[in-house]
Parts: structure tokens; sequence; C-alpha cells
């Protein structure tokens, strides 16, 4: 094989790696962001959840207090009743007893529904804590292996970066350029072989006096149908 396209088919099969670790690199760092977000997702809820019993102990307070009123109220109207002159005084006031001892029903049955959901948390608060805390560590492990995987692969890619640095010193600019730009309109793949007479890129058979060209070595042959650089490997 011509040594130039020896030189471009371990160039190809650099890059390629490379778009490779790319690739995972692209995936993991979106695994890492997915955890990110998780663990934040989970410490919002546990903030939330244990926010729960002060804000069931101020709403009890609030329906207490709410009794408490209820009930100088009642008292109040109590010793009304003795003092009204009319019965339609009385009426009235009986009716506004009546609403009072309703609503006071209700208050209380709120408070009752309080209570019982603050023994709920209570006994539930722990339990949801512990599991929280250890999705969160599964979460933290799982985050840590994928920015363990990252860092390999830029250590492989950097090892990577040097060979081809090293390689490409050895091609001439402009055959380097149109390497390059056919890597970009070809989906990555700029040089290929000829395997049976069909360029295994495009499955195009390749004309006998092309492929005799290539198989002699002496320069650059691209495929007539897709442009890709030709080549056959050495027996």
């Amino acid at each position: 094989m011509h040594k130039i396209l020896s030189l471009l088919v371990k160039l190809q099969k650099l890059d390629l790696n490379l778009d490779k670790i790319r690739s995972d690199k692209e995936s993991f760092l979106l695994q890492v962001n997915s955890y990110e977000e998780k663990i934040k997702q989970l410490e919002k809820e546990l903030k939330e959840k244990k926010k729960e019993p002060k804000e069931i102990k101020k709403k009890r307070r609030e329906r207490e207090e709410r009794i408490e009123e209820i009930d100088i109220l009642l008292s109040k109207h109590e010793e009304e009743k003795y003092k009204v002159k009319s019965q339609d005084e009385f009426d009235a006031l009986d009716k506004e007893v009546a609403q009072l001892e309703k609503e006071k029903k209700e208050v209380e049955d709120i408070i009752l529904d309080l209570m019982e959901r603050e023994e709920i948390i209570a006994r539930e608060l722990p339990l949801y804590e512990k599991e929280k805390e250890e999705e969160k560590k599964r979460l933290k492990k799982n985050k840590n292996n994928s920015l363990e995987v990252i860092d390999k692969l830029i250590q492989k890619e950097e090892i990577l970066k040097r060979e081809r640095e090293e390689l490409i010193s050895g091609l001439d600019n402009n055959i380097l350029n149109q390497y390059e730009k056919l890597r970009k309109i070809r989906g990555g793949l700029a040089v290929t072989r000829i395997e049976k007479g069909v360029c295994e890129a495009c499955r195009v058979k390749v004309s006998t006096s092309l492929a005799y060209e290539v198989s002699q070595g002496k320069g650059i042959i691209y495929c007539e149908n897709c442009s890709r650089i030709l080549y056959i490997p050495d027996n």
C-alpha cells in the first residue's frame, strides 16, 4: 500500500476511536448531570418532608386558637341570652350559637385529622429519611463511577491526540484538508477499502481500471460514486 494511504488508514482509525471516545464522554456527562438533578430533587423532597411536621403543628395551633375564640364567643352568647328583650333577638342569638357549635365541631375534626397525620409522619419520617439517604448514596456512587470513566476517557483521548499529531506530521496539508472535508461530509469515513471489486462504504462496484490503479498504490484514488479515498489492504 502507498505510504500516504497507509497513514490515512491509520489516521482514520485514530479519528474513529476519538469520535467514539467523545461520544462516550458526552453520554457519561449526561449521566452525571442526570444523577446531579436526581440528587437535588431528592434533597428537595427530603427538605419538604422534614418541614411537614412543623407545618402541621402550625395548622393545629391555628385551629386550636380558633376553638378558643369560639369558646369565648359561646360563653359570651350564653350570658347574652339572659339579657335579650325579644324572641327575635333570642332566635338570632341561638342561630349564631348553632353556627359556632357547628364550626367548632368541624374545626375539632380537622384537629383530629392533623393529630393523626402527625402520628403517621412521626412513624414514617425516619424510614423515609433512611430510604432517601440510601438512594442519594447510590446516586452519588453512580455519579462518581461515571466521573471516573470520564477521567479515563479523557486520558485515553489525550494519548490518541498526541498520536494523531505525530501521524499528521507525515501528511501533506492539501491531502489532510481533503481527508478532513471527506470525513465531515461522509459521516467520519473518508477512507474505505475495495472488497471484491466493491467500495465497502457505498457498496457500489468499482470499475476495473480504477481498481487496478488503486492496486498499484501509486497515489490517492477516489471512489467514482461516493468520492471517498480508496485502498486495497496488503495481503
